[in-house]
């Protein structure tokens, strides 16, 4: 039921003569108005939902901006960017790259 039947069937109300007809109009409204109810106690239910998500979503990303301006070095920002640990390797000394025969490692 939207706003103009309401009021409608309000001003209908205070100007019906019939009794039965009267109570058949405030039963109509009482329905009416149950749902209207109904729906917003869900919907305020919804709301709340959404902002305490958006207020976690909001204080992560907080997080995550304060961490963005941390004093890092270039080998800890190549390992949080690739996820790749970077190792040293040891150069090859000129004796181990050749095998017993002679031939290369």
């Amino acid at each position: 039921m939207d706003k103009e039947k309401f009021n409608e069937i309000i001003k209908a109300i205070g100007t019906c003569e019939d009794e039965a007809e009267r109570r058949t109009m405030l039963a109509e409204l009482s329905e009416a108005t149950s749902k209207v109810f109904d729906e917003n106690a869900s919907l305020t239910e919804t709301n709340k939902s959404v902002i305490d998500d958006n207020e976690k979503l909001r204080s992560a990303n907080q997080k995550l901006f304060l961490m963005v301006g941390a004093d890092k070095t270039d080998q800890q920002r190549v390992e949080d960017q690739t996820g790749l640990k970077e190792e040293t390797k040891e150069p090859r000394k000129f004796e181990n790259l050749f095998n017993e025969k002679g031939e290369l490692k």
